[in-house]
């Protein structure tokens, strides 16, 4: 399998530079060729972390709300229903419709065994599918959630939770089970017998994040990259409370602490 170098950069560019993701130095120009066993997996992510809620991407939002959530944690749930059906659509209508960024981001909780799993085909579907049907596979997985508690996956295995996942994602219009069940399912070798999913690689990013930032409580949220106290249990008013003073100085021009 070859990819065209010109869908990687449009202009020529020394290897070595990216000597972490290749093995060659040599020089490559618009055009040319490289094989995809030439390319070594970077052990850092190459994109920032993260999947936006229906973000158009067009401006600077007035403040990023970031959420740490677990999908099989009843309170990331509920925080999850709430700010996609409630306080987003309040404060990004069609006069402000970047007011506010929020980003989800993936914090699996190890007390539940299955919840490395949901992450996984949530990961596996922003591969293949991309943000937009991700967002829709996230709210989907958050209704269905009761359907992969401990009472419901203690007596299956692994894979049997994997397959439902992807029979899940599969009821979402153009998504293929079989293609996320791929995505869900680990690769053995005689020299790798412990390597995980296609899928794993990522969520292992995701779990170096929140180590590293010291976030233990599902939900967490953090304003403009700091951590804040919130509660999954407050109504539209207390959101509002919380959030508007921040909204207001943003929107008037006021970009300072």
């Amino acid at each position: 399998m070859q990819v065209s170098w010109s869908k990687i950069a449009n202009t020529g560019v020394s290897l070595n530079i990216y000597s972490r993701f290749f093995q060659s130095s040599a020089w490559y120009k618009s055009g040319d060729t490289i094989t995809m066993t030439s390319i070594v997996k970077p052990n850092r992510p190459c994109a920032a972390l993260g999947h936006a809620w229906q973000w158009p991407g067009n401006s600077e939002p007035f403040l990023t709300l970031e959420v740490f959530i677990d999908y099989c944690c009843p309170f990331s749930a509920r925080i999850f229903t709430k700010l996609t059906e409630e306080v987003i659509p309040h404060y990004n209508t069609t006069e402000t419709p970047s007011a506010i960024k929020l980003i989800f981001q993936q914090i699996p909780q190890p007390w539940h065994p299955q919840s490395a799993t949901m992450h996984e085909s949530v990961l596996a579907v922003r591969h293949l599918y991309g943000i937009e049907k991700t967002n829709e596979y996230q709210a989907l997985l958050m209704a269905a959630r009761e359907d992969f508690t401990d009472y419901r996956c203690c007596n299956e295995t692994r894979m049997q939770t994997s397959s439902r996942l992807a029979e899940l994602a599969g009821t979402l219009d153009g998504i293929d089970a079989k293609d996320v069940m791929v995505r869900l399912t680990p690769v053995f070798s005689e020299t790798s017998k412990n390597s995980g999913s296609p899928s794993i690689r990522v969520l292992k990013f995701y779990v170096k994040q929140h180590r590293q930032l010291g976030i233990h409580v599902s939900p967490t949220c953090r304003i403009n990259g700091m951590v804040v106290d919130t509660s999954s249990g407050w109504t539209l008013k207390q959101w509002n409370e919380f959030l508007d003073p921040m909204i207001q100085l943003a929107s008037s021009g006021y970009k300072r602490n």
